[in-house]
This record gives structure tokens, sequence and C-alpha cells, in this order.
């Protein structure tokens, strides 16, 4: 088999697979109304190995997505520069399914494996309905939890994604190395507020049915009007989590320590930003400073010059006195020297 052939053969498996994934999207959206709210939702069907197999890809549910758009917040794949775009992809979707396996259960197949296409689709169908407010469009069951914290994953994610595709010239790649900066940031303080990696019921695995008595169960899966809560500060984070925790643990008394964490937090970020300004002001002061003693040294020289100017032209004065004097002097005993010259002179006397 020639070269040419392999590449043939490569291509066409291309192809095959592009369209294996097309076909599974359309049994997706023709399935939209499907009852099934159980372990299909966690898992894809096997691939049928015979000629006509389609591809049943993987669901995602409001605690898997905030698994997903917390990884892509991590890494931001956009950011890993021309040609190594695709294995940035393929790295967050291989930790999203470890992620998944490990700490929630799920169980992949070969036809519902993730890929660097099906979680850069998933990020941009979760970017445009957020960005659309249109999130309760999407099909998936999910906490009230879950959902909110997946509104504001998307918010901070929109904002980087924002400077990455809107800003041009040179100064895009600094405001995205900002930007992501930022992110990360809010990223530690949500998931230090919300307890992200420690509690059950937000973004890995479902809530605790070991509800007290006392406590009112939650809807199923309430879908957010609006985007105002996913742009909400930490202190509102924190309190819904101090909330669910109340709820979850009856009589409990609720836990502080997010709402201290976040103020030592910005409090942090304060006295920076304060010491960055007093330090900006001190080199200012420093400069003017400076400034001023040139000046004043400028002045000094300029007085002394123009001193020594003053000397030199005096001199010059006294010399041309000097010499003035000298030349009348001189005039006057030349004509009296010429005076007795005449006076003695021989007389012609007149003929008789």
């Amino acid at each position: 088999m020639t070269r040419d052939e392999d590449t043939e053969i490569t291509l066409k498996g291309e192809l095959n697979e592009e369209q294996e994934l097309e076909q599974g999207l359309d049994d997706e959206n023709e399935n939209e109304h499907d009852d099934q709210h159980d372990m299909d939702d966690s898992r894809g069907d096997d691939d049928d190995d015979t000629l006509g197999g389609k591809r049943r890809l993987f669901r995602f549910k409001p605690a898997f997505d905030v698994v997903l758009v917390r990884e892509v917040i991590h890494d931001f794949p956009w950011s890993a520069g021309y040609g190594r775009t695709r294995s940035a992809w393929m790295a967050v979707a291989t930790r999203v399914q470890s992620t998944l396996e490990e700490m929630k259960g799920v169980t992949f197949t070969r036809g519902s494996a993730l890929d660097h296409a099906i979680v850069k689709r998933r990020i941009d169908m979760l970017l445009e309905a957020f960005r659309k407010n249109e999130l309760s469009a999407l099909r998936g069951s999910g906490t009230p939890e879950e959902f909110d914290m997946r509104n504001k994953l998307l918010g901070i994610l929109a904002r980087v994604v924002d400077e990455q595709t809107l800003n041009k010239g040179a100064m895009r790649e600094k405001r995205v190395h900002s930007a992501l900066q930022a992110a990360q940031r809010d990223l530690e303080e949500l998931e230090g507020s919300a307890s992200l990696t420690a509690s059950p019921s937000i973004g890995l695995t479902l809530p605790n049915t070991t509800v007290p008595p006392t406590s009112s169960l939650m809807p199923i899966a309430p879908a957010p009007t609006s985007t105002i809560s996913s742009r909400a500060s930490p202190d509102s984070v924190s309190q819904n989590s101090t909330v669910s925790q109340v709820q979850q643990n009856g009589n409990k008394r609720p836990l502080r320590m997010s709402i201290s964490t976040v103020h030592e937090g910005k409090r942090s970020r304060v006295e920076r930003a304060l010491d960055t300004i007093s330090q900006f002001d001190e080199r200012k002061l420093q400069l003017e400073e400076r400034r001023v003693i040139l000046e004043e040294e400028k002045l000094a020289w300029q007085k002394e010059e123009a001193q020594q100017n003053e000397t030199e032209r005096q001199a010059l004065l006294d010399v041309l006195r000097a010499q003035g004097s000298l030349l009348t002097e001189l005039l006057a005993h030349l004509r009296n020297a010429k005076v007795p010259m005449d006076t003695n002179g021989p007389r012609c006397e007149s003929p008789q």
C-alpha cells in the first residue's frame, strides 16, 4: 500500500468520524423530549460494531458542565497557540472524563468517550446560550446549586473569551493574560466560598437524599431566568452556600469560614493595591524632588556663568580704558613737541 493510499484512507476515516458525530447530534435532537432522566443522562450507548451503527454522544448535565467549565478556565485552550489547540482541548476532555469516572462513577464506553470536538462544541453551546440568556433551553436535570454554579463559572469564562476574541492588536495578549489571572482568582474565591471541591451537591455528585423531615424539598431542575445571579458577588455565593448547608444539616450551625476567607482575599487585594499606589506616589515624589534639585543646579550654574562673563567684560573695559589713556598722552606729547619746532625754524628775508 502506497503512501497516497494511506493518506486517502486516513482522510476517509476522519470524514466518517465527522459524519458519525453529526448523526449523533441529529439523534440527540430527535430524542429531545425523551422522558428518561436516569443513567442514560450520564452515559452513552455502546458502539455498534456492525455496519451502519450510530455513535451516541455523551449527555451533559449541569453537574458535568460545572466540571467541564472549571477545567476550561484552568487551562484556557484558546491560548495554546497555533497547532496546539486541538491537543489542549483533548487534554481538557481527558481530565474531565477521568474526573467524572473517579468522583461521579460515570461509565464511558468507546462510543460515548469525550474528545476535543465534543467538549469544544459543548463549551461553545454553553457560551452562546449564556450570552443569549437561553440556558433554560438546555436539557438536563440538576439542583439549584448546580445551575447557579454553572452560571457563575460561565460568567467568569465568558469575560476571558471576550478578551480573546474581541480584542486585537499588540495589547491583546497582555489583556487576555490579565483577564485570565482575574478569572483564576475569581474561580479560587468561588470554590472557597461555595466549597466546590468538598460539597457533594455541586459539580460532581448528586445531592444527599437523607434530608431531615423538617427541611423542604427542592425542585428537580429549576432554570434561571437571567444571568444576573451569574454575576453576583462572592458574598452572595457564600450566603447561598450557608443557606443550603442549613437546609441539608437541619439545626446545625452554619459555617462562616467561607465568608471570612472571601473577606481576607478582598482585604489582601485592597492592601496590595494600596501598596502599589503608595509606591507609585513615593516614586513620583522622588522624581519631583530630583527635578527641583536639577533646576536649582541649573540656576546656580547660570548665575556663576553670568558673574564670570561680567568679570571678563569689566577686565576688557579696563584694558580699553588704559589703552585710551595712553593714546591721549601720546597725542598730547606729539602736539607739544611740534610747537617749539615751528617757532625756532629759519625765516625768509624779503627782497629789497
